[in-house]
């Protein structure tokens, strides 16, 4: 690039031009440079299409949470083997301009990760009545990393939408004050404000729930009128946990059995052999965990339909151990007992499932949770009279006992009744002061039971007729967010309470989600960008990601 190297070279190989001055050269350089960016050109083109497929493609490996690896060593070969086949080779080749390494993928999905996040963001903000709810939970991943998950509800289009919220790791201690700084921080640097945050949903842990230094008392710090709530799942899964030590020694026995074949693959073989011989409805049996809140049922409705089947293989069995097995089986008065465990935790899980799933509200937990509180005072009242039908199982076996023991277990099972309806006041005091009418039949609400500040909006309210007729076609979540404009001071005092979280069960479907994405094969990955995608419902803007990049291929 010396300079009299780079005139000679002028003129002798470009004498032409020789004498043009450096305008003309400036000029033709823009010209030359705009040829080579092809911005309007079939190149340009290609170009834009690999990147919005290398968005749509990382997209799809966050929502199903899969290693970004995948796209080149397997997706990539794939797609170029089904096109190949479809449109011949040439077609095939134009995939290889597809951008698709970890490090791309990875760029990919924190952008679409960043995306979201702006629009959810923008959404709580613009939100109406400008309020919020947040549930959150800590775990350990399996790297023994604390991961954060919070999630929010909030006023989108006139109905309520759960989204995702964040991911953080706590890198030390999980204390209250670490949870509140890690949410305070995220509050922050996003522009949300603890005003607007009027309800919080945890677990029962003394981080979260103590009444010093625990999260939530930190919350009323940030902001005095946040209601608090205790996940109402996990309430309800201590109440019922309790058992009198007559049917605990019961599902000790149903535990250890359980075990004696689970802990033996060759005695699980065996087992399954043995049902396959008899045509049992059932192979194998399932193991009891505490901390899965529906395995006790699971796990003695299982031992139900294979009580003949166990007997066989345990008498078949001539260990030592065995022979109690045998004896508890062949007992008419054990197997009544495990009937009827049996059929009271299929009534207890029953409940516990229908308290999961989305958009649920206190509201509708409270009724759940009221309807069993009356039905054990109900089978109470018909185990006191000697009727046994609300147990199926229970009542077939109660036959074959004689009056002695009938009335034994009658009295177990009265006493077992009362200890929970116990337990389920004591866990839930607050059940009746959730019964909110102005929320569930406003139209029926004295105006004189209100505070003064919403009786005259109140009124105005009960002789509006739109808002009669949408009370009747609408659910309670979509009719108070359409009344938040019309009547803000009514509508704002009855969101607040529909808004709460009743559980945590997003989050713990969120640990769920956290141990496929990182997982032992992936323990040093940075999940938050890939857990929000993934958990996310808000679909990001790929068309707004692709004209703010510049396309490039892959070379």
């Amino acid at each position: 690039m010396k300079p009299s190297l780079l005139k000679r070279h002028l003129s002798s190989c470009h004498p032409e031009l020789s004498d043009k001055d450096e305008s003309y050269f400036q000029r033709k350089a823009l010209v030359l440079k705009r040829i080579r960016f092809d911005h309007t050109g079939q190149v340009h083109k290609q170009n834009e299409a690999s990147l919005r497929a290398s968005y749509m493609v990382a997209l799809r490996v966050a929502q199903n949470k899969k290693p970004h690896t995948i796209v080149e060593t397997f997706v990539l070969p794939c797609c170029k083997d089904i096109v190949g086949c479809f449109f011949g080779e040439n077609a095939a080749q134009k995939l290889n301009t597809l951008p698709s390494s970890n490090d791309t993928m990875h760029r990919r999905i924190c952008d679409l990760s960043e995306d979201i996040k702006q629009q959810v963001i923008a959404e709580i903000k613009e939100a109406p009545l400008s309020m919020f709810t947040i549930q959150l939970d800590e775990s350990t991943d399996i790297s023994s990393c604390a991961q954060l998950l919070a999630y929010t509800r909030y006023i989108k289009d006139s109905d309520f939408k759960e989204e995702f919220l964040f991911c953080h790791p706590l890198e030390s201690t999980t204390t209250g004050e670490d949870i509140f700084e890690a949410v305070s921080s995220f509050f922050e640097k996003e522009g949300l404000s603890w005003a607007n945050m009027v309800g919080c949903t945890t677990d029962g842990a003394p981080a979260m729930l103590g009444c010093r230094s625990g999260f939530q008392a930190r919350v009323k710090e940030a902001n005095p009128r946040a209601s608090k709530m205790h996940c109402m799942i996990h309430r309800y899964a201590l109440a019922v946990k309790t058992l009198p030590p007559d049917l605990k020694t019961t599902l000790d026995d149903v535990v250890a059995m359980v075990n004696f074949i689970k802990n033996s693959p060759l005695n699980t073989r065996m087992l399954r052999l043995l049902c396959q011989e008899l045509n049992a409805e059932e192979e194998s049996l399932l193991f009891h965990t505490e901390v899965r809140w529906l395995s006790r049922g699971n796990v003695v409705a299982r031992v139900v339909t294979l009580k003949g089947e166990l007997k066989e293989f345990f008498e078949r069995n001539k260990k030592e151990k065995t022979r109690v097995f045998v004896n508890k089986l062949s007992d008419n008065k054990w197997i009544t007992k495990l009937a009827y465990l049996n059929d009271i935790f299929s009534r207890i899980n029953a409940v516990n499932t229908s308290l999961q799933g989305y958009s649920a509200t206190v509201i509708d937990f409270v009724d759940k949770l009221r309807a069993f509180q009356m039905k054990l005072k109900f089978w109470q009242e018909k185990v006191t009279a000697g009727r046994y039908d609300a147990f199926e199982n229970m009542s077939d076996s109660l036959s074959v006992l004689c009056e002695d023991d009938v009335n034994e277990v009658s009295d177990l099972i009265h006493k077992h009744l009362v200890s929970l309806s116990q337990e389920l006041e004591n866990y839930f005091p607050d059940i009746t002061d959730l019964d909110c009418k102005l929320i569930r039949n406003p139209l029926k609400v004295d105006p004189t039971s209100l505070p003064d500040e919403l009786q005259e909006e109140f009124i105005d309210f009960v002789n509006d007729s739109t808002a009669k007729d949408s009370f009747d076609s609408l659910s309670l979540t979509r009719f108070w967010s359409t009344m938040a404009c019309s009547y803000p001071t009514l509508a704002k005092n009855c969101v607040r309470n529909l808004l709460m979280f009743p559980s945590t069960y997003r989050c713990e479907q969120g640990f769920s989600a956290l141990c496929l994405i990182k997982n032992k094969l992936r323990s040093r990955l940075a999940v938050k960008d890939d857990i929000r995608v993934a958990l996310s419902k808000t679909v990001p803007r790929i068309d707004l990601l692709v004209a703010n990049k510049q396309a490039q291929p892959s070379h």
